[in-house]
């Protein structure tokens, strides 16, 4: 019985696939709470994602499943136990919720959230394989690179600006930029939006020292030696 019930699910599963594979899925699905609408929670949200993805997306209770493009299935469990505020246990208590869909990566992304902070998982549909990243992937126009921009200032922040190559799979990082611990200047980035495959405008506030910042329009660029972030306020 139960190989007969496993062999049913898998049929399923290729059944979805295949579906989702003879239907023109959209180009980009975000599942971010929009700032336009903040009173919208973050369920609705990713309600709204799963019903434009029923094919490749779904959600069971406590459990989203993200269909390969294998037809397998990849299941994150939100974990809940640990979330009573007398009683809370860091690491038991955690939800998943789908954040995006971006086709011409070829990928989901999934935020891991715990009680104050957390990190966003990008699954490569080729392989299931998983990436972490600090914020939301922007891809470049062609999709052969995309960029994380990272300006915590309560959580973690290994990096300021990294940046993946998705010519391997799963992605490989190819770049980062991070401000020495300890330093004098205090450096918050924001991306603005890809100029082609080989530059990244960006926005960056630092602080002046007099408990405000300044604004600078910079950006990252690929050169011969590599990506390089511009930083003018950093210049003798």
């Amino acid at each position: 019985m139960r190989t007969l019930i496993a062999a049913a699910i898998g049929l399923c599963l290729a059944a979805s696939a295949v579906a989702a594979q003879g239907r023109q899925l959209p180009e980009s699905v975000n599942c971010e709470r929009d700032p336009m609408h903040p009173d919208e929670v973050w369920e609705r949200t990713e309600a709204h994602c799963l019903g434009l993805l029923p094919e490749i997306a779904q959600r069971t209770g406590d459990e989203l499943r993200l269909i390969l493009d294998n037809g397998e299935a990849k299941t994150f469990k939100d974990v809940e136990e640990g979330c009573a505020p007398k009683n809370f246990v860091f690491e038991s208590c955690f939800v998943f919720r789908l954040e995006a869909y971006v086709r011409i990566g070829n990928s989901f992304v999934v935020y891991k959230g715990y009680m104050e902070c957390g990190y966003y998982i990008l699954v490569d549909r080729r392989s299931g394989e998983e990436v972490e990243l600090e914020s939301m992937p922007e891809y470049s126009p062609a999709g052969t690179w995309f960029v994380s921009v990272n300006a915590s200032e309560l959580c973690t922040r290994p990096y300021d600006v990294a940046i993946w190559s998705t010519a391997t799979n799963p992605p490989a990082q190819a770049w980062e930029y991070a401000q020495a611990p300890g330093g004098l200047t205090n450096e918050a980035f924001e991306f603005v939006r890809w100029d082609g495959e080989d530059r990244i405008e960006l926005r960056a506030y630092v602080y002046d020292g007099k408990g405000g910042s300044q604004q600078y329009d910079t950006e990252a660029v690929r050169t011969m030696q590599g990506w390089q972030v511009r930083r003018p306020w950093a210049q003798p």
